[in-house]
Order: C-alpha cells, then sequence, then structure tokens
C-alpha cells in the first residue's frame, strides 16, 4: 500500500498524439509501469494526468514508459 505521503498528481504534456486512439496506447504504455496508481488523458491538450507513488517510480520512468513508440512524456 502506497503511502499518502508519496503519491503525486502531474500532468505533462505529450508529443506525437493525433487521435483518441494514440492517447489510449499512451494511457495503456503509462499505467502498466509499476507505481503508476491512474492516467487520464486529454486529446485536446496534448496532456496526461497521472498520479503516482514517487518511491516506486519517478519522472525518468514516466518517461521511459514510452520509449519504442512515436510518443514522448515531457517531464
Amino acid at each position: 500500500m502506497s503511502n499518502i505521503a508519496n503519491i503525486k498528481k502531474e500532468t505533462f504534456p505529450v508529443t506525437g498524439i493525433k487521435c483518441g486512439g494514440c492517447m489510449s496506447n499512451v494511457e495503456d504504455k503509462i499505467k502498466a509501469q509499476e507505481g503508476v496508481l491512474a492516467v487520464k488523458g486529454s486529446l485536446q491538450d496534448k496532456t496526461v494526468y497521472i498520479e503516482f507513488d514517487d518511491t516506486k517510480i519517478l519522472h525518468d520512468g514516466l518517461k521511459r514508459s514510452l520509449d519504442g513508440t512515436s510518443y514522448e512524456l515531457q517531464v
């Protein structure tokens, strides 16, 4: 169980997003990471809101979750 003090809630821009399918792919890749508790993308804003436990994953890990795709999380 995550300590509430370790839970971060942040919104990040994402490049390469062109459609709803793109956003779904981004959300799925990020959600699959250990320590990620919630993900919600905004196609209109081309951003993704992420709740994560910073004792399990940091910004670099979130960014790396999109490695090998045409998307990039701007951290």
